[in-house]
């Protein structure tokens, strides 16, 4: 069975290599998303495993067009019986890059007009649409003259863990933050910090990939009203995965100097009982002798601010590394890519990557007690 995992840019190889850990077959990396191949089984599995995919689809339909009329017959005439009733609800995404859509929004109620109007045709009713808690979720890729639907197994971006609870400014992506761990190559058993930690994310997601928690097990999946749905794999499936949570085998320390960000840390936290973190309030300019030497950041990058106030800022980010940090692995993440040079130190590792519709890069800095070539 042909299917596709939807990821964000920068995290296609690490969403690979997790589907191969998974035991996908034909993994082909595509841009924001990995092709694969598997059985019903390991389509459960991914739903509640992966930690850096949005989506998993399952295609149904793929074809060519000449126009929108075009486009439109090819949905109309799909059998459409085979995945939807007209008694279920249904739910579309749409992306969209040609010369015949212009608009994301438009496509995707193009495509319901077809669909809809065929179950209509053959039933003499029509399914109705929700968008927030479908029985049956698609999803349409249009690019140029060549269309795929597919079915979306989740029906919820798996990005949305639901522990995050309380927000401070703008949080960070889910999948994101397990990608950025996983691409800096954190062994899981180092003690970790993340001295801005905000509402949390970060360390979270290094809990999560720790211990390997599957956040969805009391979800509802629309793959569950799929007409292939084998409720017995599916169990089993979910058996196994709690099975496999690890035990916490390293230590997790949080801080940030604002009373709000502390607060909402630990209110998120309740989602996680059997973890412990190590939160505090502090501020990083004034953290001696901590115990962590791998350190995760994502520092604020107000482009708003003024120029010198922000380089000043990730300059006295470089200088408290070099003066209270020696030795540490320090992964810094910034959408402010002028202000992260500033930080002075030597990059022995840059990655590029988006925050939503933002550039952004991740740094490596390592600092050393001696030279770096005596290390």
């Amino acid at each position: 069975m042909k299917l596709v995992a939807k990821t964000l840019f920068g995290i296609e190889e690490v969403l690979s290599k997790e589907l191969t850990e998974l035991g996908a077959q034909n993994v082909s990396i595509k841009k924001r998303a990995v092709e694969f191949e598997g059985d019903i089984a390991l389509l459960y599995k991914c739903c509640y495993k992966l930690k850096t995919a949005l989506r998993i689809l399952m295609p149904i339909h793929s074809f060519s067009f000449k126009s929108k009329k075009d486009y439109y017959n090819f949905v109309y005439r799909f059998n459409w019986s085979k995945f939807l009733s007209p008694d279920q609800s249904l739910a579309i995404q749409a992306v969209c890059h040609s010369r015949f859509f212009n608009h994301s929004k438009y496509l995707a109620q193009f495509t319901k007009d077809g669909i809809v109007d065929h179950l209509r045709k053959k039933f003499g009713k029509r399914p109705s649409v929700d968008i927030v808690n479908p029985d049956i979720s698609i999803h349409v890729m249009v690019h140029e003259d060549k269309a795929e639907i597919s079915l979306d197994a989740s029906g919820f971006s798996l990005h949305k863990r639901s522990y995050r609870q309380e927000k401070v400014s703008a949080p960070m992506n889910e999948a994101l933050a397990s990608g950025i761990l996983q691409l800096s190559g954190w062994d899981k058993k180092t003690t970790i910090l993340d001295p801005m930690c905000g509402s949390g994310t970060l360390i979270f997601e290094a809990a999560i990939l720790a211990m390997d928690i599957p956040m969805h097990l009391n979800k509802t999946f629309c793959f569950q009203r799929w007409p292939n749905y084998d409720q017995d794999i599916h169990e089993i499936i979910k058996q196994k995965v709690k099975m496999e949570v690890k035990e916490q085998s390293c230590d997790l320390y949080a801080s940030d100097r604002t009373f709000r960000a502390v607060e909402a840390f630990k209110k998120n936290a309740e989602a996680f009982p059997n973890v412990t973190f190590n939160i505090k309030k502090d501020d990083f300019f004034q953290i001696k002798n901590h115990p962590a030497q791998f350190l995760i950041m994502n520092p604020p990058y107000d482009l708003r601010m003024r120029s010198k106030d922000i380089l000043d800022f990730y300059k006295r980010i470089g200088d408290a590394l070099k003066q209270n940090w020696k030795p540490c692995e320090a992964w810094i993440f910034s959408g402010n890519i002028d202000a992260i040079k500033s930080i002075g130190l030597k990059t022995s590792r840059k990655i590029n990557l988006m925050n939503g519709q933002l550039p952004s890069k991740l740094h490596k800095f390592e600092v050393y007690e001696g030279s770096r070539r005596h290390k």
